[in-house]
């Protein structure tokens, strides 16, 4: 009589489990790939989104600004809208909720917050800002330019600044 022999399984091959685990493991792979790719998309367009809203608020600022008198008002570091009389209440000034162009408030804007500097260049070197002080005034036709920057920042993160030449 022959001895009973257990049967060998074969080494050629996976077992339907394995295949399934595999098949589960690769699954998550690919799910959290999806999730993570599409995160970042969703981020990127976020800071795309508040660099544009930065842009255009300080953009605010400079049309205000163009449209202020240049004779000084003895008021600079404006902190509202009711403060800004002239160019010179621009140095210095901080505004939060922003200015529109209008010089009204973006009330539904918390959180949002423009800061205002007011340099004084000289034609022949604008690498540089010259000593005048921005609050004394400029000739209207000398060889002196302002330079406005205006840095707009949420939640007290800085996001962008915008710097313009102003005419005096």
């Amino acid at each position: 009589m022959r001895p009973a022999t257990t049967p060998r399984r074969s080494t050629a091959g996976f077992t339907l489990l394995e295949v399934l685990m595999a098949a589960v493991i690769l699954s998550v792979a690919f799910v959290s790939a999806t999730w993570a790719l599409s995160s970042a998309a969703r981020t990127k367009s976020m800071y795309e989104e508040r660099s544009y809203v930065a842009l255009a608020l300080a953009k605010n600022v400079y049309e205000l600004a163009e449209t202020l008198p240049r004779e000084p008002s003895g008021a600079p570091g404006a902190g509202s809208a009711d403060e800004v009389l002239a160019l010179d209440s621009l140095v210095g000034a901080s505004f939060s909720p922003p200015l529109k162009a209008d010089g009204s408030e973006h009330t539904e804007m918390v959180g949002w917050r423009q800061d205002c500097t007011l340099e004084v260049f000289d034609l022949s070197d604008l690498s540089a800002p010259t000593v005048d002080d921005p609050c004394a005034g400029l000739p209207p036709d000398g060889a002196l330019l302002y330079r406005l920057a205006v840095t707009v920042s949420q939640g007290g993160q800085p996001i962008e600044t915008a710097h313009w030449w102003i005419t005096p």
